[in-house]
């Protein structure tokens, strides 16, 4: 059975707020860690609040355990030289040049002269040669710098509490919250165990965590208690030399995975994204040799508590997870190459994987000896999106049986969902000629060139009345999409193409494929994207959408994505859909965009195609996707709910949608909402329609409605002559 891998993120300084850590909660973290070691007793509980209030995933409390540390040191850190005479308190002192303190208290009694002591990863090492009621008198055998609160250990084996007054306080908060998770620090022996469990009985899981010689000595009866175990290869490394720990992490989980407990491995496994964005590659070769090992979980400490990019570093570790996962599946270096793309970015495609239907390299004179059929530009951008994998997991134009599952079921036959049909429409005697089997040129005739070779699966007439209602809910020819399944051919001709062509547009440096997409989106360090669909120019209905859905979901960026193939007469032109946003983008907005076009058509499909969209964006690289109130809805032929009870009606699809209700300015207000005290009567209605219907009769549309720059725009377009509605 596929082990499920979880990540476990430390949560500090860097990340305790709302929206970080809305963010590691979307990046994919399974529990956060509430680190008693680094949290003060006042701060337990608030910080517990904070982070319940901004995740449902489950927390995990940390304790500190039996475990010696220093105190704060003035300046946050002092550098100790060979010979240095320290004083060593057992109460709490500001430690100097001169002066240390150490807790608890009770490591104080058990430190005897003669007893080496090392501070911090062996930084400092210090030989006790005098030992008072109040302090301790130590020699500096190996300097170093020390800094606030670090690790303290003693050359020899010394018996402390397994939890400190702090623990246990902690432990009365978790209970009282809830809190499914405790993490046993320094579990030396089963006794240690007991008396934790006597504490949480079956209310909280005990993660018992392996990190001193004793503690490994002791395995097995650990982990009979236990329900899992956490191996801190750090302070491990205090009393084991660092070369063991590689054989000894081995061996330990290999024990836990027979003894059927999860084993999870924390310190430095992406030390170096504290203050960089991208990791080590020993960083990275460490992490995939840990899973490989059996791990089950990976903890994330310094680089989410205190670093500078903690969500960058649960990007990478899930990244590095499902790389683990995928060698798994594939066997072949063939195959990992194919799936390297899907696999490396956080947002999977829609089935899992791009499809890749191009070939440019197809010999043009085998084309040329080929069957030829001469389809309109819709059919070649369909087929551009099939090749490029916009529309993964299709690998061509649907077949009788995936056009009714698609109707019928709102799936494709496999059972992902899918609710739009992709066809392949013609008419002529000519098509009474082609069999199954044919391999059939797509040429455009404006150039008379192939652009697609189509692997015939499929070719059946079909009865229009049935088609059209089943795909538009009507067969009314006043439906711009039912129009043009009359007027498109009488047959359906279905199966896999190959792309030997993409089609020269004049948007061609708005218009990249799915995989240019994810890479942009890789390169501006983006974590969640909002995609939005539109065919309109922008006003100021779309910037509330857009704006309040970054702020609300945490969004890193805005991916606006207008259609630009062909549309209905009088739809706003592609031309000024992207001079609107340019414009839009340099002068207004402050937050992270990035302007597309997606090479496609509108069928005006209402709910159908409110999905599909959305599909569409998950394999350009979107997490969340905005739907509107009448989401590629047309003149009244579908209710302004609709989008949203099909999305509810076919479930997950795998990105998160966004809706909102009809979106007004009220004149009271002042503002612009979905819901005011003031109700309808004040409100003022923005639509695409109505902007097209203003600006065809010569109105400048109100400021209340649309920005002055881009009401100017398009009013100096039509002095010019240029394109803005679609003729």
């Amino acid at each position: 059975m596929k082990k499920s891998i979880k990540i476990l993120c430390t949560v500090g300084p860097s990340s305790l707020n709302a929206k970080c850590i809305k963010q590691l909660d979307q990046m994919g973290v399974d529990i956060f860690r509430v680190n008693l070691s680094h949290t003060t007793q006042d701060d337990i509980e608030p910080n517990i609040q904070k982070i319940l209030q901004s995740t449902s995933k489950p927390l995990c409390i940390d304790l500190e355990g039996a475990q010696i540390r220093n105190g704060h040191m003035k300046g946050g850190q002092i550098f100790y030289q060979v010979g240095d005479k320290v004083k060593i308190y057992r109460a709490p002192v500001l430690g100097d040049q001169n002066n240390l303190s150490l807790a608890p208290e009770v490591a104080f009694e058990e430190i005897a002269v003669g007893d080496l002591i090392s501070i911090d990863f062996d930084t400092l090492l210090l030989k006790v040669e005098e030992k008072c009621e109040s302090h301790l008198v130590g020699y500096v055998v190996s300097g170093g710098i020390v800094g606030n609160n670090k690790a303290v250990t003693v050359d020899r084996d010394i018996h402390l509490p397994p939890l400190s007054p702090k623990d246990q306080y902690a432990i009365e908060v978790a209970l009282k919250y809830n809190i499914p998770y405790v993490a046993l620090s320094f579990a030396n022996r089963k006794s240690d165990v007991i008396q934790l469990r006597d504490l949480v009985a079956s209310k909280m899981k005990i993660i018992s965590k392996i990190e001193s010689k004793e503690g490994v000595r002791n395995l097995d009866e650990i982990l009979g208690l236990s329900d899992a175990c956490l191996l801190d290869r750090g302070d491990l490394s205090r009393e084991i030399s660092i070369e063991m720990i590689p054989l000894l992490q081995k061996k330990i989980i290999q024990r836990s995975n027979e003894l059927g407990r999860p084993t999870y491995v924390a310190t430095n496994l992406l030390e170096s994204m504290v203050n960089r964005k991208i990791p080590t590659r020993a960083e990275v070769n460490d992490i995939a040799n840990t899973l490989a090992d059996g791990a089950d979980g990976l903890v994330l400490a310094a680089e989410t508590a205190i670093g500078d990019y903690p969500v960058e570093c649960v990007k990478m570790v899930r990244r590095l997870i499902n790389v683990f996962e995928l060698s798994t599946e594939q066997k072949t270096i063939g195959n990992i190459l194919k799936h390297s793309d899907a696999h490396l970015q956080f947002v999977q495609p829609y089935g899992g994987q791009l499809i890749n239907r191009m070939k440019y390299d197809v010999d043009r004179n085998m084309i040329k000896g080929l069957r030829s059929l001469f389809v309109d530009e819709t059919v070649l951008f369909d087929a551009e999106q099939i090749g490029t994998g916009g529309y993964s997991p299709l690998e061509g134009f649907m077949t009788r049986d995936e056009i009714h599952s698609v109707l019928d079921h709102y799936r494709l036959p496999n059972g992902v969902i899918w609710t739009l049909p992709i066809v392949l429409q013609a008419s002529g005697e000519k098509l009474k000629d082609f069999r199954a089997g044919d391999q059939i040129a797509l040429v455009s005739p404006k150039d008379n060139q192939a652009y697609a070779i189509l692997h015939l699966e499929d070719i059946y007439a079909f009865n229009f009345e049935d088609i059209a209602k089943g795909w538009f809910k009507t067969d009314d020819s006043n439906h711009p999409g039912v129009q043009r399944l009359r007027t498109s051919g009488e047959y359906f001709l279905g199966g896999k193409i190959d792309l030997i062509k993409r089609i020269d547009t004049p948007h061609r440096r708005f218009t990249l494929t799915p995989s240019q997409t994810r890479h942009v989106f890789e390169k501006k360090g983006w974590n969640t994207i909002a995609g939005f669909h539109t065919r309109n120019v922008i006003h100021r209905a779309h910037e509330y959408l857009q704006l309040s859905a970054l702020d609300k979901y945490h969004i890193d960026g805005l991916f606006v994505h207008p259609v630009i193939g062909p549309k209905k007469e009088s739809d706003f032109s592609a031309d000024i859909i992207l001079k609107s946003y340019s414009l839009m983008m340099e002068k207004y907005y402050t937050c992270n965009t990035f302007l597309a076009g997606l090479l496609s058509y509108s069928r005006y499909a209402g709910p159908r195609e409110a999905v599909f969209t959305a599909i569409c964006r998950k394999n350009y690289g979107c997490t969340h996707f905005i739907v509107g109130r009448d989401h590629t809805g047309v003149a009244g032929f579908y209710q302004p709910d609709e989008s949203r009870r099909l999305f509810d009606a076919v479930g997950d699809i795998g990105i998160r949608i966004i809706f909102f209700d009809e979106v007004y300015y009220c004149s009271k207000c002042k503002l612009y909402t979905e819901n005011c005290d003031h109700g309808r009567a004040e409100a003022l209605y923005i639509s695409g329609s109505e902007a097209r219907k203003l600006i065809r009769s010569g109105q400048y549309p109100p400021e209340w409605f649309m920005r002055p720059d881009i009401s100017k725009l398009i009013f100096d377009w039509l002095d010019k002559e240029k394109e803005v509605f679609v003729r």
